[in-house]
């Protein structure tokens, strides 16, 4: 094959590898949506890399809160995490680790464990209200706002950041 058949096969790719307009709004506006509790929550999916049943959770001994432990994942070892006391859920530890949402974000990965996927739901998150004063000990700097189907927006990097600091 001569150079310019090279590099027309080479445009064409990166034309077909970028992501429409439409495409990234796309992305940008689908949510996961979860169940805490009684409270529902919602991560944007461009974060979610996958949902899964991790076979066997390590406990770390002298992690900070929140870090239920290690398990493999993808050959590799996945922090798993419980937020509820980050998020003012509940006090007592999560101990049905059956749905774990792998989640990434700036170069952060970890599992966080949830009690129900409930579905993905399309969410502007231009349109979010702040918390109610009811609500404001939840996740303080973790939260984008609050829809008005009272699903409670996380973002992921801030997520996943305080817990990489320790929790």
């Amino acid at each position: 094959m001569d150079e310019s058949a090279v590099a027309v096969l080479k445009a064409r790719a990166a034309v077909l590898a970028r992501r429409t307009s439409v495409q990234a709004r796309d992305e940008e506006r689908d949510h996961v949506v979860f169940r805490l509790e009684k409270i529902r929550f919602a991560v944007c999916l461009a974060a979610v890399l996958e949902v899964f049943t991790p076979r066997q959770v390590t406990p770390l001994p002298g992690w900070a809160h929140g870090n239920a432990g290690l398990t493999a994942w993808r050959g590799d070892l996945l922090l798993i995490l419980d937020v509820r006391e980050l998020l003012a859920v509940a006090a007592a530890p999560n101990t049905n680790i059956d749905r774990t949402i792998v989640m990434r974000a700036n170069a952060v990965t970890a599992g966080v464990i949830v009690d129900e996927i409930m579905g993905i739901e399309e969410i502007d998150e231009k349109t979010l209200e702040p918390l109610p004063e009811r609500l404001s000990s939840i996740g303080s700097g973790i939260v984008t706002g609050i829809t008005d189907r009272s699903v409670i927006v996380l973002d992921p990097a801030a997520l996943l950041q305080h817990h990489g600091r320790g929790g």
